[in-house]
Parts: structure tokens; C-alpha cells; sequence
């Protein structure tokens, strides 16, 4: 993957809470954290929607006209982690009729009974 050449870095970004502080009196303050992600083998990672987590792949050696490195950002879907049959359980999503929301009904699978 090249972005305006060859040299090219991936960050990780999550969303981090800023501590109650006389900065932040009401606690609704947060900041970017961001890891550099140096190797493929360090770089398997989990799309965290809780942290807001997104990547951004640049090249550090070029600027937009805001000074900005040049590149782009990606945005995981928002989708559960794991809705896979574990262990002899079997997970099944069901939409309220009313409020549309989404909960996971658990059965045991027959060999698990």
C-alpha cells in the first residue's frame, strides 16, 4: 500500500477519556492516543468500537497544504466482536419489534444438552 510514495506509516487511534480535573470539570473531555503500529506481527489488531478505534495510514515525508501528513483514515464497521458458537452455546440476535433494539438469546447446542 503506498499513499504519495513508498514511505508510509499506520497508526492506531482510540479515543481516551481526560480525567476530571479543574481542565475538565464535567468529565466530558477526551484526546486521541495514538500507537504506532511498526510491523505486520504487532499490527493484529480488533476493531474496539468502544475506544472509537480507527487507523491512519500517512506518509510522514509529505504535507498537505494544512501541514498536515498526507493519507487516509479507516473506519471499522460497527459490528459485534464474536457471534460465533463457542463452547456448546449458540448465540442468536433478535430485534425488539418495538424499540428495534438488538439483543442475544443463548440456547445449548444438542450435543452440549
Amino acid at each position: 500500500m503506498a499513499v504519495d510514495g513508498n514511505v508510509n506509516a499506520v497508526e492506531e487511534v482510540d479515543a481516551v477519556r481526560v480525567p476530571v480535573s479543574p481542565d475538565n470539570p464535567w468529565g466530558n473531555a477526551f484526546r486521541a492516543q495514538k500507537t504506532r503500529l511498526t510491523r505486520e506481527s504487532e499490527a493484529i489488531r480488533v476493531a474496539d468500537n468502544r475506544k472509537a478505534r480507527i487507523w491512519h495510514i500517512t506518509n510522514p515525508t509529505k504535507q498537505n497544504s494544512l501541514g498536515h501528513n498526507v493519507g487516509y483514515a479507516l473506519y471499522p464497521e460497527t459490528q459485534p466482536v464474536l457471534l460465533a458458537e463457542v463452547f456448546g452455546v449458540r448465540a442468536h440476535p433478535v430485534r425488539h419489534p418495538e424499540t428495534g433494539a438488538v439483543q442475544l438469546l443463548f440456547d445449548l447446542l444438542p450435543q452440549a444438552r
